[in-house]
Formats: C-alpha cells, structure tokens, sequence
C-alpha cells in the first residue's frame, strides 16, 4: 500500500470520474452541483468526507495521511475537484507534447 503525504500525489491517482461517483452515493443520487463552493453545500459532513477519504483508499489501494483529510475538508470542493481536473488535464497535454 502507497502512503500519501502530498495533495499532489492524490491528484495524480485519483479519477474524477471517480471522486463524482463517490459523492453520487453519499447524496443518495440527489442532484449536485459542480460549482458548489464547500463540501456542505453538497450536503456532505466531516465523517461523509472521512467515508470519501476511505473510498478513494478502498480503490486505489493507497493510504491518505491524516493531515491531507484536513487539508481535504479545508479546501472544499470546488477547488479540490478543480485542481483534480487541472492535474489531469495537464498530464494529458503533457503526453501530447502540448
């Protein structure tokens, strides 16, 4: 099992994809928007974060320290999932040569 120390590394393994359908469960299928600011506007407490936080552990096979959950919970959504596809984005262009 990977440890990880760095939000830098979390964004380079995890999927969008995957973080969306994660929080589709959590919300019960409830509708959400993308644009929500805070992890709250999603309807999402501390412990519903520690359960995603678990997840992406489950999947990925990876161990997420604890100081990351704050920085996680702090950042709230928005930018999290933005930097995520940022990221993505970016190792895309990256292969391309762009």
């Amino acid at each position: 099992m990977r440890v990880i120390k760095d939000i830098s590394e979390l964004y380079n393994i995890i999927q969008p994809d995957f973080l969306i359908k994660i929080i589709k469960e959590m919300c019960y299928g409830n509708k959400f928007n993308l644009n929500s600011k805070n992890w709250s506007d999603l309807g999402m407490d501390e412990l519903d974060i520690v359960e995603m936080i678990m997840e992406m552990e489950k999947e990925y096979n990876i161990s997420i320290s604890d100081n990351m959950l704050d920085d996680i919970d702090n950042m709230g959504f928005k930018e999290f999932y933005s930097n995520l596809t940022l990221v993505k984005r970016n190792n895309v262009l990256e292969k391309l040569g762009i």
